[in-house]
């Protein structure tokens, strides 16, 4: 058993130890929880020093430790309200932290914010666990009934301090968030170089599922009337760009009206390598939609806001059947609903399939994974998400904001359950909304490198943009080239 999975342990018998202590009033009782909180301090502090000694980026720890935490330090502060009016200000000083501190993670993810770090976070924590301690000490003395005049007061003194330190560092975690945020989303408006204004044409794929929506016809007529760029419709063939130079001719900049898997085509289409491709979002999932666009409504689309060009890295992925170019690539549970999708496009297809694949598909996979030819082994892994769009899905949404888009690296998140696998599905709607606001922590294991190749005991389902490739028990996934494209 891991050190990560004895502290879990150890919180969830801290938990009702603790509870169950101050209801008995029990001497052994309160002493074993006392003990057991010292063992999940000590242990989080060993924990923690191996992970940075073996430089890792995060560690597999049990998703459940943030959870325990919030129960442990929001339970007792509580169940000792009634005996210390002064806590209830500091609960509600943390509970609202939580809510806004998540809330500005959800924008910081949607418009791609780099905050550094969480400056406050750590020693907040810190205070917490302390006043946790504190508490548990007195109640300790209580039930011993050694608590004198003298004592009770110094115990007092301290347990004010710590109470003023952790609503501090909680306050001083709002003000550094909310800050960061809205400088941040200031900032995040324009990205890339302007480009002159130049002659654009539009390639439209009536085949996506989003060209049957009569609003978004509409969208997309208005979208080329305010800019003046004429449409050709693509033919319903499977090459369908094949050829399409020749109508074009010199026209440097192409927007691609269609859905993910329209785009994708076109980045691998060789003609248009040395071309600037943007985007119209005419699919069901539109991952390029929310990074060229930030994320922002359709209606944004009416107004004519001026392009910037940027350069892009394109992701090679090899297998065993071939290659294909990408700028975003899944393997593993995520990847089975494009499978069984099928030609079903549209939200409710894409329900239909996850439904289906959340309950049906397998989702523990023994993985080995080379990163620069440093080896990781993740044990029960749901899936692996590598790509340099950080909206695809919810996939690597977790690092938003540090996902370079030309750095040459590829970024990735695993999600790997440190527990047993009966509960892997339920940890994945979990991991769903860490990856919403922009949290990679166990489950999620992030990392980088310029060559990642990754091997499976069994086939693993492989999905490279809105394609599904089939399975593979080995593939490799590489910066190849850049391709400049057309963002806001």
């Amino acid at each position: 058993m891991s050190l990560a999975n004895l502290i879990t342990g150890a919180r969830f018998l801290f938990i009702p130890l603790l509870f169950w202590s101050v209801l008995q009033d029990s001497v052994v009782l309160v002493s074993i929880a006392l003990a057991t909180l010292f063992l999940i301090i000590i242990g989080d502090m060993i924990d923690g020093y191996v992970a940075r000694k073996r430089h890792e980026i995060t560690k597999i720890g049990s998703f459940l430790d943030p959870i325990t935490n919030k129960i442990v330090v929001y339970g007792l502060l509580i169940i000792h309200i009634s005996g210390f009016n002064l806590l209830l200000f500091p609960l509600l000083i943390f509970v609202a932290r939580d809510v806004i501190v998540n809330i500005c993670r959800f924008y910081i993810t949607k418009n791609a914010i780099v905050v550094q770090r969480y400056l406050f976070r750590r020693p907040m924590i810190a205070f917490q666990y302390a006043l946790v301690g504190l508490l548990v000490i007195n109640q300790l003395l209580q039930t011993l009934n050694v608590v004198t005049v003298k004592s009770g007061a110094f115990m007092g003194i301290l347990a004010l301090i710590l109470i003023g330190l952790s609503m501090l560092a909680a306050i001083g975690s709002i003000i550094w968030q909310l800050y960061f945020t809205i400088r941040g989303v200031k900032k995040s408006i324009v990205s890339g170089k302007k480009i002159p204004k130049e002659e654009m044409v539009i390639l439209a794929n009536r085949r996506s599922s989003g060209y049957r929506d009569r609003y978004r016809r509409r969208l997309l007529k208005t979208f080329a009337r305010r800019r003046g760029i004429k449409i050709y419709y693509l033919p319903r063939k499977k090459n369908m760009y094949s050829g399409i130079e020749k109508k074009i001719g010199k026209v440097k900049n192409i927007i691609i009206a269609g859905g993910d898997g329209s785009f994708e085509s076109a980045l691998a289409y060789t003609p248009f390598a040395k071309k600037r491709l943007g985007f119209f979002p005419f699919g069901a999932g539109n991952a390029y939609y929310s990074y060229f666009y930030k994320g922002n409504r359709f209606n944004y689309l009416r107004s004519r806001f001026p392009f910037h060009e940027m350069p892009l890295d394109v992701l090679e992925v090899s297998w065993e059947k071939g290659k294909f170019q990408t700028g975003l690539f899944v393997a593993g549970l995520d990847a089975e609903v494009i499978r069984l999708v099928g030609n079903k496009h549209g939200f409710v297809g894409y329900f239909s399939a996850g439904w289906q694949a959340f309950w049906k598909c397998k989702s523990d996979y023994n993985i080995t994974c080379f990163i620069d030819g440093k080896k990781k082994t993740w044990k029960n892994c749901m899936a692996v998400t590598l790509a340099k769009i950080p909206y695809f899905g919810y996939g690597i949404r977790g690092l938003a904001g540090e996902v370079p888009p030309n750095d040459g690296q590829v970024h990735g998140l695993a999600y790997v359950n440190s527990h047993f696998s009966l509960s892997n599905r339920f940890i994945r709607l979990w991991a769903l909304i860490l990856v919403h606001i922009g949290q990679a922590k166990p489950p999620l294991f992030s990392f980088s490198g310029k060559k990642i190749v990754v091997k499976s005991e069994v086939p693993i389902p492989i999905q490279a943009g809105g394609e599904f490739l089939g399975f593979s028990q080995k593939f490799t996934v590489k910066v190849v080239r850049k391709q400049n494209v057309l963002v806001i």
